[in-house]
């Protein structure tokens, strides 16, 4: 039996407060907002970049290099070694990371007290998830601590981007700013969330 990689069910994040159809794929057609200012937006709050990039280099060994084309590609570091974990332990470990790793925690407001006490039962939940899967993933033991610490960091990252609400209140600075010098005066009725026009006029 063969199993899809990760990679293949991941979909691009929906921000919150906009329509389920729309993604960041519709944000660029806002005639009203720069490229650069949408492409910081994205950088800001699109996690799947960063899971992406945590499936390749941690849960599959790979890293990214050039080819003699001139094109990036992920490759393994050791081809004949047998992969530390299967497809489906992959797509399990990086579905309870996205319980944490998405654009909702970012746009949160957490006390410093409430990190250290998601921190702890994350890493009580995972241990155990780990506890009880580990066979069926195939999980090799001697990298268990390696994705296990690593989930832990990557999680305890996004939660300090959202330490006393610094990721919304950053934002809401930064495109209320961008909101005022273009209106340069004149009042607009329509709804934004962010700076980024939402709904009809």
């Amino acid at each position: 039996m063969t199993y899809k990689k990760h990679s293949e069910f991941i979909k691009n994040p929906v921000p919150p407060q906009m329509d389920y159809e729309e993604d960041y794929s519709k944000v660029n057609d806002s005639p009203n907002y720069a490229e650069e200012e949408q492409d910081q937006l994205r950088f800001q709050l699109d996690v799947k970049p960063i899971l992406l990039d945590f499936e390749r280099r941690v849960l599959r060994g790979q890293y990214e290099t050039i080819d003699a084309a001139g094109e990036k590609k992920w490759v393994s570091f050791d081809k004949k070694a047998k992969p530390i974990i299967n497809e489906i332990g992959i797509r399990e470990i990086l579905g309870r990371l996205f319980g944490y790793c998405n654009i909702a925690t970012k746009l949160s407001y957490y006390k410093d007290d409430e990190i250290m006490r998601n921190l702890y039962y994350f890493d009580m939940s995972l241990s155990e998830l780990v506890a009880k899967r580990a066979d069926y993933w195939e999980l090799d033991m001697e990298a268990c601590k390696l994705i296990k610490d690593s989930c832990i960091e990557l999680v305890q990252s996004i939660l300090f981007s959202a330490r006393n609400g610094f990721t919304a209140i950053n934002l809401r600075t930064q495109y209320s700013r961008s909101d005022v010098s273009r209106t340069d005066g004149n009042q607009s009725t329509q709804k934004t969330f962010m700076g980024i026009p939402i709904g009809k006029n």
